[in-house]
């Protein structure tokens, strides 16, 4: 997959953004994720589910239990009613990560 933006970067893949990498999940979980081609997500998780493959010189993403994945829906979805809620909200998480960080 490529990774169209980074909203908080760690520091294991610094630079990632409009990069492709591979996306890893269990057989038995690939069909409950239904993740389709063409369509954008947005996928938070832990550090600890990316892994360096030395061999290719990149990284690989672990979906698992401690991964959210959430669609987000296109521009043009953003203005039906359906997705409406659903990208002011995300909108808006962007912009309060962006803006605070992790700040305690």
């Amino acid at each position: 997959m490529r990774i169209v933006e980074v909203i908080k970067e760690g520091s294991t893949d610094v630079g990632s953004a409009n990069k492709l990498r591979t996306f890893l999940s269990y057989q038995h979980c690939r069909e409950a994720l239904s993740l389709a081609t063409g369509k954008t997500y947005l996928i938070m998780g832990s550090s600890k589910d990316i892994h360096k493959d030395a061999q290719k010189q990149t990284f690989q993403y672990v979906l698992g239990e401690r991964t959210w994945i959430e669609y987000w829906p296109s521009g043009a979805e953003c203005q039906l009613d359906e997705y409406g809620p659903t990208c002011m909200g995300m909108e808006e998480m962007v912009d309060q990560y962006t803006t605070f960080a992790c700040q305690q």
